[in-house]
C-alpha cells in the first residue's frame, strides 16, 4: 500500500486508541506496519550495524522521502473538531475562569495582552510587518555553508559565523505563538488575523531545508501547528492547505531524522536535550493534521510519542533530577507539555504521570539556591530556567499545592519573560495561604541524591541565608551536554556564593568553562580532568552518600574522569589516555550549630612525584588572602564606579527599535605603540529584568576595525554582556554574544570610541585594551601591564546618555578554607575567563608528592563578624597515622577531622581507624555525639572498638544513638552510653547512577 492510497475519511485521533494497535516492546509490530515502514526499520537496522562495525558506509543524512500527493480537498466538517490542543471548550472555560478568578494570573494575561497589542499597531516600534517575516533569517542561511547552520571552532559558539539563526527565528515566531495564543482565549480577531500572517509567511518563505534541522527545524513546525490549530477559522481554505503542506514538510523531515539522522535519534542510547523538543513539535503537529491529509500521521504520532515517553523516562530519573540539569531540560523540552497536554485528553495516554515526569517537583527544591530565582548551575547549565513551560506544567500537574506554589514564588513569580506568559497562564499554581506554605516548607529534605543526575545536595535550612553544597560526578552519555566536572563541588551560606562553578559554556574550548580548568577539582603536573571533545564525555561516580540531621557523608570516585574519555560517537568507546591510580573526593556538611563543609581530596597518579594543584572558584569580587595555614575569600576593594547608560524606563521592550543615535558616549585612547589589543568593557545592569539591558553598540576609529565575521551591523560591534550581573569586565563580542572577537590591530596614535546605547539600562564603567595574550582584566586587582583604559567618567555625551554612580556587587559573607593537609603549599591566585559568564578569581594551592591529599575545611563567616577576627582557630594535631585538626564548635564541644595518609589508616589522640577520612564531635567528657567516616572497617576511641565492618569497608554518619550505612553493609556499634539504631540505606537505583557489577569487583 502507498501513503497516497491512505483513505481520506480515516478515523480521526479521537478515536484511535493505543490498545488497537499491535505492539511489541512498545514499537508497532512489524507485520502491522506498512511496507515503507518495515524498510524504514530495515534500513535502520542496517545503519546501526554499520555504525557498531564501523563499516566503510556513511549513514548520515539520507534524504527524505517527499509526500507530494499528501493533500486532500478539504471538507467544511473539519471546522468543529478545532482547536484540539488546549483549546477544546472545557479548556477553554478552564483559562477563562483562571483570568477572571485569579488576580494573579489576570494579570499575566494583561501583559501578554500589551505585547500582542504593541505587535498589531502599526504605531508601535514593536509592530510586526507579515510581509517581511523571515528576510532576515533567510538572508543569513544563504550565507552558511551547508549542511549545518553553525561554523564551529575550539571556541564553540563562540566562534560562529554570523547570528544565531535561533535567535533570529524567534523574532519571528515568539510574537506569532503569543498571538495565537491571545486570539484562541480572547477572540480578539486582530491578534487572530497578525497570528495567520505570520503562519502562511513561514509557509511559503522557509521551506524545511531553510529552518535547518533538528530542533532548530522543530520550532516552525510547533507554531505552524499551534497557529492552524487555534486560529482556524481565520484562514481562508488556501491558506489552511498552504500550511498543511508546509507542515507535512517539515513534520516528515523530523520524522526520518529521528531514524537516520545520529544527532536527531530518540533518547534511547543517549540522553539529549533535543529529542524531547522535536518529537513533541512534530507530534503536536500530526494531531493537528490527523484526518485532514493522506500523511501517515498515526505512525507520525505514534513515534513521536515513544520519543516523548523515552526523553522522560530517560532524561528525568527516578528522583526526578534532570540528567543535564533544569536548565537544559527545560531548554529542549520546549512545548512538550502542550504535547504532553494534547495526548491525555484526546487518546487518556497520560506521559506525565507514566513517566519520571511526575517526579520532577519533588527535586527541583535540591537544584534551587539559597534565596530563590537560581537554580545550580553544574554541568553545561546556567543559573536560571529560561525555557519554564515543563516546570510550570509539572507545577499545575503536581498534587501537593503548598510545595507547588513554593517553587511558583521561589524560581518563577516575577521572572517569566513575555514568550513564557502564555504557558505562566495555563499553568501558574494558584495562590496558597503562606501559613501552608511555610508548613510544607518546613517539611522539605535538606538532603539529597539523585541517582541518575548523579547529584547529592545538602542544606542546613530553606531560608536565604541558609547553606547549600553540591557535589556531583555523572557517567557520560552520547550527545548530553557535559563538562570536565567530575566531582565539582559548590557552597553557597549566608546570602553569599563562596565556591562557584564557571557556568554554561556548550563549546569545546580546552580553557574555559568547559574545561576542568574551569572546575573546582585537582589537577595533575597542571592538567586537569580530560576533555574529550565538545563535551568532555568523561565518568565519575557516586560511590556512596548517607545523611543524619547533624551531618551528611558523600564520596565521589572521579578516576576514570582522568584516565579515559568516549569517542565523539554512539559506539561508547574509551579512548584511553593514562594510567592513574585513584581520585577520589570525600565530602562532609556539618549543620549544627553552624554550618559547615569538610572536603578530603585522595589523589594519586602512580608511584612517582607529582604537582597535585587545588582549584577554588569564588565569584566576581572576592579576593584571597593567606592568613597562617588558611585562605581567606573576601570581598575585594571594589569602589563604587561611574557607568554611561540610557537610564532604564522601558515597560514593554520586545523587539529592537534600531541604534539609539541620540544616545552616545564618545572618548580617545592614546595608543603609544602599535599592536594587537583585546577591547574589554566594564559591563552589568542594575535592571531586574536584564535581558533588556544587555547589549551596546560600539565603533571604534569609526567602524569595525576591519572585523566583518558575519555582523547584523556592518559599521559597529553589536555588543552582548551578561544578564543580570553587576559591573565585571566583559570582552568584545558581535551578534549580541554570537561572535567572538579576537585581538585587533591597533595604529599608534589616538582611537575614537564611541558607544551607543541600544537597550535602556545597560551601563558601562569603561573601556579598555588589553594587549593580546595578558590576562583577563579583574576590578579590584591591578589590571595587566601595558593596558590602556578610559573610565566612563571621561569623555563626552549626547542624547539621552547620563552617567549615573553604580554601587557594588551584593557581599554578605566571608569563607575561611582551612588546610590541614598538605603541610607545606604554595598558592598563587588568577583571573579566570569563563564562556559566559565573565571572569572570577581563581585559587591555586600546590603540593608536591606521590599522593596529592587536600584535607580542608570550609567555614563561613557572615560579613558582620570582624574579618580576620571572626576566623575560626582550627588547631593542626600531631598524628602517629594519617593528618588530623581539631576544630572547636562550643565551649565544650570539639569536632576531629582526620584523614589517612594514602596507605595505612589514622592514629591521633586516643583514636584509632583504618579509615580514609573521620569526623568525629565529642564533648568535654570525652562522649561522642557525632561521627562519621569513609571506607572504613574499624573504629577505636579510648581503646574501645566502638565500630566494625564485617563485610569489607563502608561507610556510616552517626547522630546521638541513630546511624546509617549502606544497604550492603553488616556493621556493629558498640558505644559504652547508648545503644546505636542502625538504618541501612539503600542506594538510587537509576540508570547510569553507578559502576557496571564488574567494575565494581
Amino acid at each position: 500500500m502507498r501513503i497516497n492510497d491512505l483513505h481520506p475519511t480515516r478515523p480521526s485521533l479521537g478515536n484511535l486508541k493505543r490498545s488497537n494497535l499491535t505492539m511489541t516492546n512498545n514499537h508497532i509490530h512489524p507485520r502491522a506496519l506498512p511496507l515503507w515502514a518495515r524498510l524504514q526499520r530495515l534500513s535502520l537496522c542496517l545503519a546501526a550495524t554499520a555504525l557498531v562495525f564501523r563499516a566503510p558506509c556513511a549513514v548520515a543524512d539520507i534524504p527524505t522521502p517527499p509526500l507530494p500527493n499528501a493533500l486532500i480537498p478539504e471538507q467544511p466538517s473539519w471546522a468543529r473538531n478545532h482547536p484540539r490542543i488546549i483549546f477544546d471548550p472545557a479548556g477553554l472555560a478552564r483559562v477563562q475562569k483562571r483570568i477572571h478568578d485569579d488576580p494573579e494570573i489576570a494579570d499575566l494575561w494583561n501583559r501578554l495582552k500589551v505585547q500582542c497589542d504593541s505587535f498589531v499597531d502599526p504605531q508601535s516600534p514593536s509592530y510586526i510587518d507579515a510581509s517581511k517575516a523571515f528576510d532576515d533569517y533567510l538572508a543569513i542561511a544563504r550565507k552558511r555553508p551547508p549542511p549545518h547552520p553553525y561554523v564551529w571552532s575550539k571556541e564553540g559558539k563562540d566562534a560562529e559565523i554570523g547570528a544565531d539563526l535561533d535567535q533570529v527565528a524567534g523574532k519571528w515566531l515568539n510574537p506569532l505563538n503569543m498571538l495565537d495564543f491571545a486570539y484562541a482565549v480572547s477572540g480578539d480577531e486582530r491578534y487572530g488575523k497578525k497570528a495567520v500572517e505570520l503562519t502562511v509567511a513561514i509557509a511559503q518563505k522557509l521551506p524545511p531545508d531553510a529552518a535547518g534541522k533538528g530542533l532548530a527545524l522543530s520550532f516552525p513546525t510547533r507554531s505552524m501547528a499551534l497557529a492552524l490549530d487555534w486560529c482556524y477559522p481565520l484562514f481562508t481554505s488556501d491558506q489552511r492547505q498552504i500550511v498543511r503542506k508546509s507542515l507535512i514538510d517539515y513534520t516528515n523531515n523530523l520524522y526520518y531524522q529521528s531514524f537516520f539522522s545520529v544527532s536527531e535519534q530518540s533518547t534511547l542510547g543517549r540522553i539529549w536535550n533535543h529529542n524531547g523538543g522535536e518529537s513533541s513539535s512534530w507530534g503536536l503537529a500530526a494531531i493537528v493534521l490527523d484526518g485532514e491529509t493522506h500523511a501517515p500521521t498515526r505512525q507520525w504520532l505514534f513515534q513521536a510519542t515513544r520519543d516523548a515517553e523515552d526523553y522522560l523516562r530517560y532524561a528525568i530519573d527516578a528522583q526526578g533530577g534532570e540528567m543535564e540539569g533544569p536548565s537544559y531540560f527545560g531548554y529542549g523540552s520546549g512545548f512538550m507539555p502542550y504535547f504532553v497536554e494534547a495526548m491525555s485528553a484526546r487518546l487518556g495516554e497520560d506521559l506525565y504521570a507514566t513517566t519520571n515526569y511526575n517526579r520532577m517537583v519533588d527535586w527541583l527544591p535540591m537544584e534551587m539556591l539559597p534565596g530563590g530565582k537560581r537554580v545550580n548551575n553544574l554541568e553545561d547549565s546556567d543559573y536560571g530556567m529560561s525555557t519554564p513551560e515543563v516546570a510550570l506544567y509539572a507545577l499545575d500537574r503536581d498534587p501537593d499545592r503548598p510545595l507547588a506554589r513554593y517553587l511558583w514564588e521561589q524560581l518563577f513569580q516575577g521572572e517569566v519573560g513575555p514568550q513564557f506568559l502564555s504557558a505562566a497562564i495555563l499553568w501558574a499554581p494558584e495562590n496558597v495561604p503562606v501559613d501552608e506554605v511555610a508548613a510544607r516548607v518546613a517539611k522539605l529534605p535538606d538532603w539529597g541524591w539523585a541517582g541518575g543526575r548523579s547529584l547529592v545536595v545538602s542544606r542546613s535550612g530553606w531560608g536565604p541565608d541558609d547553606a547549600y553544597m553540591s557535589l556531583h560526578a555523572q557517567h557520560y552519555t552520547f550527545l548530553r551536554h557535559d563538562q570536565a566536572d567530575k566531582g565539582q563541588f559548590t557552597f553557597y551560606a549566608y546570602g553569599d556564593d563562596l565556591a562557584i562553578d564557571s557556568g554554561y559554556g556548550n563549546d569545546a574550548s580546552t580553557l574555559k568553562s568547559t574545561s576542568g580548568y574551569a572546575h573546582n577539582q585537582v589537577m595533575v603536573d597542571g592538567h586537569p580532568e580530560l576533555q574529550g571533545g565538545f563535551h568532555a564525555q568523561t565518568d565519575g561516580w557516586i560511590a556512596n552518600s548517607l545523611h543524619e540531621p547533624l551531618v551528611d557523608l558523600t564520596c565521589a570516585d572521579v578516576a576514570d574522569s582522568y584516565r579515559f574519555f568516549y569517542k565523539a560517537d554512539i559506539s561508547y568507546e574509551e579512548e584511553y589516555q593514562q594510567d592513574f591510580e585513584r581520585a577520589d573526593r570525600h565530602a562532609l556538611f556539618i549543620r549544627k550549630p553552624f554550618p559547615y563543609a569538610v572536603v578530603f581530596d585522595d589523589v594519586k597518579k602512580d608511584d612517582n612525584a607529582h604537582d597535585y594543584t587545588w582549584l577554588l572558584h569564588a565569584k566576581y569580587g572576592k579576593t584571597f588572602e593567606r592568613v597562617g595555614h588558611s585562605i581567606q575569600v573576601v570581598p575585594s576593594q571594589v569602589t563604587p564606579q561611574i557607568a554611561v547608560t540610557r537610564p532604564f524606563t522601558d515597560k514593554v521592550a520586545w523587539s529592537d527599535a534600531g541604534p539609539a543615535q541620540n544616545a552616545k558616549w564618545h572618548a580617545t585612547l592614546q595608543v603609544p605603540t602599535a599592536g594587537k589589543y583585546q577591547v574589554w568593557g566594564l559591563t552589568g545592569t542594575a535592571n531586574p529584568e536584564g535581558q533588556k539591558s544587555n547589549s551596546f553598540f560600539l565603533r571604534i576609529n569609526g567602524g569595525k576595525m576591519g572585523f566583518s565575521l558575519g555582523s547584523s551591523q556592518p559599521d559597529r560591534f553589536f555588543w552582548g554582556t551578561f544578564d543580570k550581573l553587576p559591573l565585571m569586565w566583559t570582552a568584545l563580542n558581535d551578534n549580541k554574544g554570537a561572535v567572538h572577537v579576537p585581538a585587533l590591530d591597533f595604529p599608534a596614535g589616538p582611537v575614537e570610541l564611541e558607544l551607543f546605547a541600544r537597550q535602556s539600562g545597560a551601563d558601562c564603567a569603561a573601556l579598555a585594551l588589553v594587549p593580546d595574550g595578558a590576562p583577563a582584566p579583574l576590578e579590584g586587582t591591578p589590571l595587566p601591564a601595558g593596558t590602556l583604559v578610559v573610565r566612563a567618567s571621561e569623555g563626552d555625551l549626547s542624547g539621552a546618555m547620563q552617567r549615573e554612580e553604580v554601587g557594588t556587587s551584593a557581599q554578605s559573607a566571608w569563607l575561611q578554607v582551612a588546610f590541614l593537609t598538605p603541610e607545606q603549599w604554595d598558592e598563587k591566585t588568577d583571573v579566570f575567563q569563563t564562556t559566559r559568564e565573565g571572569v572570577h578569581p581563581r585559587l591555586l594551592v600546590t603540593m608536591h608528592g606521590t599522593d596529592g591529599q587536600f584535607l580542608t575545611l570550609l567555614l563561613p563567616h557572615r560579613l558582620k563578624d570582624n574579618k580576620p577576627d571572626g576566623a575560626m582557630d582550627v588547631q593542626s594535631l600531631t598524628a602517629q597515622k594519617g593528618h588530623a585538626g581539631l576544630l572547636p564548635i562550643t565551649s565544650d564541644t570539639s569536632d576531629l577531622v582526620a584523614c589517612w595518609d594514602g596507605s595505612s589508616g589514622i592514629a591521633v589522640q586516643d583514636i584509632a581507624t583504618d579509615a580514609e577520612l573521620l569526623w568525629l564531635r565529642r564533648d568535654a567528657s570525652g562522649k561522642i555525639v557525632g561521627a562519621a567516616a569513609s571506607n572504613v572497617s574499624q573504629l577505636t576511641v579510648g581503646g574501645r572498638q566502638i565500630f566494625m565492618s564485617k563485610g569489607g569497608k563502608t561507610c556510616f554518619v552517626l547522630d546521638g544513638n541513630q546511624a546509617r550505612v549502606p544497604e550492603e553493609a553488616d556493621v556493629k556499634f558498640d558505644l559504652p552510653d547508648k545503644t546505636v539504631e542502625v538504618e541501612k540505606i539503600k542506594r538510587p537505583t537509576d540508570w547510569f547512577s553507578s559502576r557496571p557489577a564488574s567494575e565494581n569487583e
